[in-house]
């Protein structure tokens, strides 16, 4: 294995998640994929890669707990022995370097069943199931809505916990209440939501800022009258990002992207040993380097100019939302001038409505933090895969699981 470049080893130290690709290939073909995945589609990871990636982040990395992203396409595809040895040789080089190793794993849910679930899970799996509601609407614009729900059963059964990933798409944009009341009886207690990207099959599907506000209004509202029954990390982030900016008049710089942290802590690295800035893209223009060869100049450029800006960046000086904005993902701001514009105006609509009502903001962020402390307490059996099933759909720029 290259695991000697010093150009790499630094690299490295500043990494603490990988989303790895360890296919591009899916048993689905969802219509807004932003990768395109295709059951067609045929590479996948090798396993001396894999390890490759395992030594470099665990040898090198500065943070205590780092994770290996199990991505794709859909990663259980993979065979489970595939899954195994990786995992324990992962898992035995962290306790040689002193480091937790955590396992997220993204997937649509459709290959899993109750025996297998209970098997990756008892191998430390965290669990991020994309799940865009109830079967009906799940089906809308996915498949197998039946099939996921009765894993969400067998899941909560057998008390293993899940995270989800929901996609807001023009089907379920407005009926997002629905959708998380859905997850609550199916024992969810939280989730992650994406807007559809202009990306792949997304760029055909992306939505209006209206809708977008509307499905994040239509959440805050579940959140409130539920207390907190079921969370959404990204209508926390918007609450936080809020007070935040209203807490801290001196700002004078927008904070385009704040919430991004892809081509800095996170990365995506594909089976055929690219690196990328993150796992929800593979355009050679974001390509940091390979994990033979780091050029740490053009690193450097491309973490400088990432995310892009180009001259329409000047409208942002003068907004009063700037030091609250997110813009939503970086790469399709940067490929669609419509998804920014949408993200744009979204954006004010969501600035005007805390402006409005601020104390809806502080209600969210402080009933947020109250939850998250709790999930933070130490689970007795001491499985970091109990704790890592929310942090498969938190990878910055990513957009979640693609199955």
């Amino acid at each position: 294995m290259t695991t000697g470049n010093a150009a790499l080893a630094k690299f490295f130290h500043s990494v603490s998640n990988v989303s790895m690709l360890l296919t591009d290939r899916c048993n689905l073909r969802c219509s807004y994929c932003f990768i395109d995945c295709t059951p067609a589609n045929d590479s996948t990871m090798p396993l001396e890669t894999a390890k490759q990636i395992a030594h470099l982040l665990i040898e090198n990395s500065g943070y205590p707990q780092v994770a290996l992203h199990l991505y794709g396409g859909e990663p259980l595809l993979m065979d489970d022995s595939w899954i195994a040895d990786f995992v324990a040789y992962a898992r035995a080089l962290g306790e040689k370097h002193g480091k937790e190793v955590i396992f997220p794993l993204s997937t649509n849910g459709t290959l899993l069943d109750e025996e297998r679930l209970v098997r990756l899970h008892e191998m430390g799996i965290g669990f991020s199931l994309s799940c865009d509601g109830p079967p009906a609407l799940h089906n809308a614009c996915r498949e197998r809505g039946e099939q996921l729900h009765e894993l969400l059963q067998s899941a909560k059964k057998r008390g293993i916990p899940v995270g989800v990933v929901v996609t807001i798409n023009r089907h379920n944009a407005g009926r997002m209440g629905e959708v998380m009341e859905y997850l609550r009886e199916q024992g969810v207690a939280g989730m992650i939501s994406n807007f559809v990207v202009a990306q792949g099959r997304g760029d055909a599907e992306q939505l209006s800022a209206e809708q977008m506000f509307t499905s994040t209004v239509d959440e805050i509202g579940h959140m409130l009258k539920s207390g907190m029954s079921v969370d959404d990390m990204r209508v926390g982030r918007m609450a936080y990002q809020y007070l935040a900016a209203t807490g801290n008049r001196n700002g004078s710089q927008p904070q385009w992207n704040r919430s991004c942290d892809s081509a800095a802590d996170k990365i995506g690295i594909d089976g055929e040993g690219n690196i990328f800035v993150c796992g929800g893209t593979r355009n050679k223009e974001y390509l940091l380097g390979r994990l033979d060869e780091i050029d740490e100049k053009h690193v450097q450029r491309l973490r400088d100019n990432f995310p892009k800006k180009g001259t329409w960046y000047i409208r942002c000086f003068d907004c009063a939302a700037n030091r609250f904005c997110t813009h939503g993902c970086p790469i399709s701001c940067d490929l669609s001038e419509s998804f920014r514009d949408n993200h744009c105006r979204f954006t004010k609509l969501m600035w005007n409505y805390f402006n409005e009502q601020p104390d809806t903001a502080r209600r969210v962020h402080e009933m947020t933090m109250q939850k998250m402390q709790q999930q933070m307490k130490p689970h007795p059996t001491g499985n970091a895969g109990e704790r890592c099933c929310r942090e498969a759909g938190a990878k910055g720029g990513d957009q979640g699981g693609t199955a």
